[in-house]
């Protein structure tokens, strides 16, 4: 019998996520969701003892979502707002619920030898858009997948930005990659913040108040971003779509 209970729990999960989503987006009028990669059995990589990537994207996404929410305008909505298993399918269902206008997935790097340094973006690429075949339909859901993804370069050169005055000299740039976090409408990104397994990357993670400006960064590109006319139109456009 604990297999239908694991199942009712998760679709429960998944709808009081998507629903929270939803308000957001008739509260604020804007609504970015926050996906702190991992959590609760899934550490992700070790940053130090008794520290994992889970701890580090969770206390990122706090952060920002404080950050974000002092002005009007910008809701945020976060996958977990704490230690727990979240699965891929919840973490999908809340950008789904119509309400997501971004979707921003906050990592945390590891690999490449200890001298790799930096914090990377990166996005679905143009690549992933439709070939345009298969009729008028097609073809317009094409346009729709492309216009999010400039979407997403955009608001990863705004990022970039503030973020350099943080973290000087450390952009390892904009990269296509496969991101299952998404759904074609919605503009997305993934976050590397830093290595784990370089020694100045982390330091930094480790430190209270760096981690305090990087989450400033963001938030401040959030806000930028989400002031742009462009942006408000996408959202305009998003919502008319699902009316």
């Amino acid at each position: 019998m604990k297999k239908p209970i694991i199942l009712i729990v998760t679709v429960l999960m998944a709808l009081a996520l998507a629903s929270s989503a939803a308000s957001a987006r008739d509260q604020h009028g804007n609504c970015i969701v926050l996906d702190p990669a991992h959590g609760g059995r899934d550490e992700g990589v070790k940053v130090a003892m008794g520290r994992y990537e889970k701890d580090l994207t969770l206390k990122l996404a706090l952060l920002i979502k404080a950050d974000v929410e002092r002005a009007r305008g910008v809701k945020v909505v976060l996958t977990r707002s704490d230690d727990r298993d979240v699965s891929l399918a919840q973490r999908i269902a809340v950008g789904k619920a119509g309400s997501a206008d971004f979707v921003l997935s906050l990592h945390v790097n590891a690999g490449f030898g200890k001298k790799a340094t930096g914090y990377e973006m990166y996005f679905p690429g143009f690549s992933a858009s439709g070939d345009g075949k298969g009729g008028a339909g097609a073809i317009v859901n094409d346009m729709v997948h492309t216009k999010a993804l400039n979407e997403s370069v955009r608001f990863a050169k705004i990022l970039q930005r503030h973020l350099d005055r943080v973290l000087p000299r450390k952009d390892r740039d904009l990269r296509e990659g496969p991101i299952r976090l998404r759904e074609a409408a919605t503009p997305v990104l993934l976050l590397e913040i830093g290595f784990a397994s370089n020694g100045d990357d982390r330091k930094n993670l480790l430190d209270a108040d760096v981690v305090k400006e990087m989450a400033a960064a963001i938030a401040a590109g959030i806000r930028e971003f989400f002031s742009d006319p462009i942006s408000r139109d996408l959202s305009r456009d998003k919502r008319a779509n699902q009316d």
